[in-house]
């Protein structure tokens, strides 16, 4: 009797949902989906611009490292350095790089657009691709940090769309865009070699695309890789391959790994990347009807399959093989296709009642994602939270007071910040003289740095108050000591001026005096 009590009424929702039998207007669904995009813009640069209250680490540290021309830094090659760096002296704001990592998910959104389009030749199930895509926290609240992950959303899907294309055409302009998009995104992240193999299996192993190598674009596309590559990988050995070693030791390489680690971390991969998905996958279960027809060619499954699925499988893969772990963050852009793959799954009909039913459901959903966010960035982490976070860390305060006070002593500029990551790149970030970073006093994780020119220059030299770096020994005789600073935890001012003062930071600071000319 239950049984036969649940069917009837999973009927009648059914039925209530195609009431309304009509089809949506194709026209209207392209001025939904140019709302959206623009909406979807608009909301994520203006609500960290309203609640997070000091720049991101990630953002700081690519300003830090791409003061300095170079081909390569010690965790990553040189394209979000630049593009960071060079963002930030245009308009010197956070508000920069929270409008910037919006425009990398827009980038996103546009080309699954277009990859639904030339897939599905249908803008309904274009935009429901969308609407499925954007349900995933890493294109909403998690995209807000401009770092070299989410830079990375925008290059995949760019790589993605231009890559079906020019297997589908061969346009030589196409191949040319795949070269690029390639270089940038291996220039940003080396973790982009997980979707180029994932999508060549396609070039060797159906016959659409071994017809690829009969053309000149793939070869093209090819050298523009090259071009933009080959500077990398030069510097990589001229640093003894620093990137390489930092991934190494962030997957815990450098440690002790069990027998248990081949399992368990493989698993933790791939159980985490299919919860993110359980979300537009039970909203494209819940409201709409699966269609019976195919509305994807048998090519485009693998195509679709592989862009969806083949990253989080070489991962998997490489934590099985090495019992290394694979961070939840590096897994960033890997989502880019699912909603296409999504759509081409389930198949969901077009329908006008359903469509405005799931509508109401992604926008009452994106109301309480920007709830929660405003909760996290403007309450629970500079005024709950038991420690502190980067983003209230009191880079703005202690910058302004630091530089003034050098200022003061020394009538001379601030020349260089000594500290670890997140003090040396906050003093780089919000002094008015923006100091060079010598990270841990190590000239090989800094390779742009004189130490004898900080010699001479001087320096400010910064670390927590609860800490004792070992890199102040060789400069303790010289150094001249401040009183302890305390600093209360960053929040955005408007909040502040309601909430109050944030519980009290404390940094230790030291001037290495710049000698005489």
């Amino acid at each position: 009797m239950k049984t036969v009590f649940w069917k009837q009424l999973y009927a009648s929702f059914e039925a209530f949902l195609d009431a309304d039998g009509s089809r949506p207007d194709e026209g209207r669904l392209e001025k939904i989906f140019y709302i959206l995009a623009a909406g979807w813009l608009v909301l994520w640069t203006l609500l960290p611009s309203l609640c997070v209250g000091n720049a991101f680490i990630d953002v700081s540290e690519n300003v830090a490292w791409g003061q300095h021309f170079q081909f390569g830094y010690d965790k990553n090659p040189y394209f979000g350095a630049w593009l960071t760096y060079w963002s930030y002296r245009l308009i010197p704001s956070e508000c920069v790089s929270y409008f910037l990592s919006q425009c990398s998910v827009l980038l996103a959104v546009v080309s699954m657009w277009k990859l639904g389009l030339d897939i599905f030749r249908s803008r309904f199930h274009a935009l429901a691709a969308v609407l499925l895509m954007l349900l995933i926290p890493y294109h909403s609240h998690s995209a807000c940090e401009f770092n070299d992950d989410v830079i990375e959303i925008g290059l995949w899907a760019l790589f993605i769309l231009f890559f079906h294309r020019a297997v589908e055409k061969q346009r030589i302009g196409d191949w040319l865009m795949v070269g690029l998009a390639a270089g940038l995104a291996f220039m940003t992240k080396y973790l982009g070699a997980a979707l180029f193999l994932s999508l060549g299996v396609l070039l060797v192993f159906t016959a659409r695309g071994r017809q690829s190598w009969k053309r000149w674009g793939i070869y093209l596309a090819g050298a523009v890789f090259l071009v933009l590559v080959l500077p990398n990988i030069v510097w990589l050995f001229r640093n003894d391959f620093i990137a390489f070693r930092y991934a190494a030791q962030r997957a815990e390489l450098d440690q002790e790994i069990t027998l248990l680690s081949h399992l368990t971390r493989p698993l933790e991969l791939l159980l985490g990347f299919a919860s993110r998905l359980i979300l537009p996958f039970a909203a494209v279960l819940f409201f709409f009807r699966r269609g019976r027809e195919r509305i994807a060619s048998k090519y485009d499954v693998w195509f679709l399959s592989l862009a969806a699925f083949g990253p989080a499988a070489l991962s998997a893969l490489f934590a099985a093989v090495t019992g290394g772990e694979v961070l939840s963050s590096w897994t960033t852009p890997y989502y880019v296709a699912s909603g296409v793959f999504l759509v081409m799954l389930m198949r969901p009909e077009p329908g006008r009642f359903r469509l405005k039913l799931f509508l109401i459901f992604f926008t009452v959903l994106s109301v309480i994602f920007a709830i929660v966010f405003g909760y996290e960035y403007l309450l629970k982490r500079p005024y709950l939270k038991k420690r502190i976070a980067y983003d209230t860390y009191p880079g703005r305060e202690s910058a302004e007071y630091l530089t003034a006070e050098w200022r003061r002593r020394y009538n001379r500029p601030l020349k260089y910040a000594v500290g670890m990551r997140r003090e040396a790149c906050n003093l780089t970030f919000y002094s008015p003289d923006m100091p060079v970073s010598y990270f841990d006093a190590d000239v090989a994780l800094s390779q742009w740095i004189d130490p004898a020119e900080v010699d001479r220059e001087g320096a400010v030299f910064l670390w927590p108050a609860d800490a004792a770096p070992g890199w102040l020994e060789p400069y303790q005789g010289r150094l001249v000591h401040l009183p302890e600073l305390e600093f209360g935890r960053a929040v955005a001012p408007w909040f502040r001026a309601v909430a109050g003062k944030t519980p009290p930071f404390r940094l230790k600071a030291a001037f290495l005096p710049p000698q005489k000319p």
